[in-house]
């Protein structure tokens, strides 16, 4: 039984702390310290629910739609700014992740 409370302890924990950072990314977004589309990534990696390749993140059409009319500047430096905000992690193997999960 301690186990099974354990388990549901560290789930409800993992909820709350995924709605806090989503209701900081959305005060970050309404307050304009973070861009729409720096906003959108973020979000788009929290709904896949795990980390990605930045490989594949690129490669995803939402991602080439956000930089359809913008340079390669311009992509490094939403991800940069993401990075320094610690809203973002891309570890050793190039494996995205959000914020939340450090």
């Amino acid at each position: 039984m301690l186990a099974s409370i354990d388990l549901l302890h560290d789930r409800v924990n993992d909820m709350v702390k995924s709605l806090l950072f989503e209701s900081h990314i959305k005060h970050l977004r309404d307050t304009k310290k973070i861009n729409l589309r720096q906003y959108a990534i973020l979000t788009q990696i929290m709904e896949r629910g795990k980390s990605m390749p930045i490989d594949e993140l690129r490669r995803a059409p939402w991602h080439k739609a956000l930089y359809a009319k913008l340079g390669d500047k311009t992509k490094q430096r939403d991800l940069s700014n993401l990075r320094e905000q610690k809203l973002l992690y891309i570890d050793e193997k190039g494996l995205v992740c959000p914020g939340l999960s450090k």
